[in-house]
């Protein structure tokens, strides 16, 4: 055991035993109770964090408050009626504030959201007219599928309803790169997917020649 350490159990059972009453003393600690708290110590001390694995309960209260806010996000994303998901999609419901829009004096907006198909990039990449820096950002709005409660607009035929291009102006820079981000999210593999493709499920062999 080096110094430092030393020098912080000794400040530790300094600090325990100021905390206790006169009518209390120091309890003898186990040989095994010593180990576990020096073992703790060194965890703490090189980063590492509590020990102890969350509980079954305390993982199963984390969902269900994941999905009850969930739940409160959906209730206030309108969606139209006769509005066809397709089969599959990871459907995203996103609420902007006001305060986060380019035009907070339009209120909350919202959308619906889901992945691209191969006739959405191609359309996302004309959109883009060869700029790079413009492909994510079409890629993204590619992803809208409703505004504001309304079925996405493309067409320009009335600007004011379900129009794409305009929604994306008037949400401002802020919110625009929230959209972005999700479709890199959405639309990329997972450091894990990544791995384990790489690892289990391609290989690759040199041909040789004639």
């Amino acid at each position: 055991m080096t110094t430092e350490k030393r020098s912080r159990r000794a400040a530790f059972g300094d600090v325990a035993k100021s905390m206790m009453t006169p009518a209390a003393p120091a309890p003898r600690m186990s040989e095994e109770e010593a180990l576990e708290v020096e073992r703790q110590a060194d965890a703490e001390e090189e980063g590492d964090g509590p020990t102890e694995p969350e509980s079954a309960l305390e993982q199963a209260a984390d969902q269900a408050g994941e999905a009850e806010q969930g739940d409160r996000v959906i209730r206030q994303v309108p969606v139209p009626g006769g509005l066809v998901i397709p089969p599959y999609a990871n459907v995203g419901y996103v609420i902007f504030k006001p305060g986060l829009t380019g035009r907070p004096d339009l209120g909350l907006r919202t959308c619906v959201t889901w992945g691209l198909t191969v006739a959405d990039e191609r359309l996302a990449r004309q959109a883009a007219r060869g700029d790079s820096s413009r492909t994510y950002e079409e890629m993204a709005k590619r992803m809208i599928r409703v505004v504001d409660g309304a079925k996405a607009d493309w067409t320009g035929g009335n600007p004011k309803v379900g129009s794409v291009n305009r929604f994306w102006e008037q949400i401002g820079p802020k919110a625009r790169m929230l959209l972005v981000n999700q479709y890199m999210q959405t639309h990329s593999p997972t450091v894990e997917e990544t791995a384990d493709f790489f690892l289990g499920c391609c290989t690759f062999r040199t041909s040789l020649p004639g």
